[in-house]
């Protein structure tokens, strides 16, 4: 395969994947919700009071909306002001996020990952858009 057809397959791939990552978290946000709101509403850990939900819902929206647009039409309307915004959402950089995600213990693994996953498809959507 040449270098100038594996540069042009490389956007196609990293879309195929956007579609099957925006599948997963489809699949898995109304289970991660579902067990957030569960521990809001039994108050076991401050940090869930601090407003773990709304970031993750923050962070989905935002970064579903980016991959739906992708998948869809192969581009964003902004493709500046996107890699502005995925860059600057670091899912780690958020404090309630990182002390959720590396401070508790493994029986909250599923939402663990959920949010690995979202960040992953936040650094593939990146990666389209630096490519496209």
């Amino acid at each position: 395969m040449s270098n100038q057809s594996n540069t042009k397959q490389k956007p196609e791939i990293t879309r195929i994947y956007l579609s099957h990552f925006l599948h997963q978290l489809s699949n898995d946000y109304d289970k991660t919700k579902e067990k957030l709101e569960h521990l809001v509403n039994i108050g076991k850990d401050d940090f869930i009071k601090a407003g773990i939900l709304e970031e993750l819902e923050k962070l989905t929206v935002t970064i579903e909306m980016y991959a739906i647009r992708i998948y869809k039409s192969y581009q964003v309307e902004d493709k500046k002001l996107a890699i502005i915004t995925l860059e600057n959402m670091q899912v780690f950089n958020i404090p309630v996020i990182a002390e959720f995600f590396f401070f508790t213990d493994a029986k909250y693994q599923d939402i663990k990952d959920y949010i690995k996953m979202l960040d992953y498809l936040r650094l593939l959507i990146l990666e389209y858009l630096h490519s496209d």
